[in-house]
């Protein structure tokens, strides 16, 4: 969930915000002066607008037993994001550390704090 950017308050890493209808995400923990400016002036640095990134967090789930994957979904399991690669119904044997690569594959984000 997005709330509006303001001054004065404490974001932390994983903060979402919009401002100026731009959505962004916090990447580091910081109060938010007006020294430091907005979002837009600090991307990068305190935020990220990364379109692809934030949509991509909002489609990812953690993988669960008894649930159909299908091609292209995205999950998180033990602190790792694997990308299915075949359609499966999950059971503990074909989890994404057992079957990689064969159903599985690690997703790797550049500079991602996901």
């Amino acid at each position: 969930m997005f709330i509006e950017w303001r001054l004065n308050k404490h974001y932390k890493e994983g903060d979402k915000v919009v401002y100026n209808n731009i959505y962004y995400k916090c990447i580091q923990s910081h109060e938010s002066f007006i020294e430091y400016g907005n979002p837009s002036q600090t991307n990068r640095i305190l935020w990220t607008d990364d379109k692809i990134l934030v949509e991509l967090e909002n489609n990812i789930t953690l993988w669960s037993i008894n649930k159909a994957y299908k091609k292209g979904d995205i999950v998180k399991f033990d602190y790792n994001l694997y990308y299915c690669i075949k359609n499966n119904l999950s059971n503990i044997m074909n989890s994404p550390p057992h079957r990689r690569d064969e159903l599985w594959s690690f997703y790797k984000l550049e500079n991602s704090k996901l």
